[in-house]
């Protein structure tokens, strides 16, 4: 939320975006993600107190990026202590 919030104090464009939920070929319906869209350019994940980003955290926002087709993503994970960010490219 303090992302979120951040991008609206900012006047920055940041949206939750929809992707397709799909298993072996068939659509179950659609769902709002837990990422954000920011200025239609990049998918940005964040997560919390973690030693550090997580490969679970990797692989679901490559996810996100391959079905929204965003091309740039950006995995933050505010640490105990640090800011720990990676640029994801497609």
């Amino acid at each position: 939320g303090l992302f979120s919030t951040e991008c609206q104090n900012r006047k920055i464009q940041c949206d939750k975006p929809v992707i397709n939920l799909n298993y072996q070929g068939i659509t179950l319906g659609e769902k709002a993600v837990d990422s954000f869209f920011v200025e239609k350019q990049a998918m940005v994940l964040v997560t919390a107190l973690n030693a550090n980003s997580s490969a679970i955290d990797l692989s679901r926002l490559l996810s996100y990026m391959r079905q929204t087709e965003t091309k740039t993503g950006i995995l933050a994970n505010f640490g105990k202590n640090t800011l720990n960010l990676r640029l994801l490219t497609l």
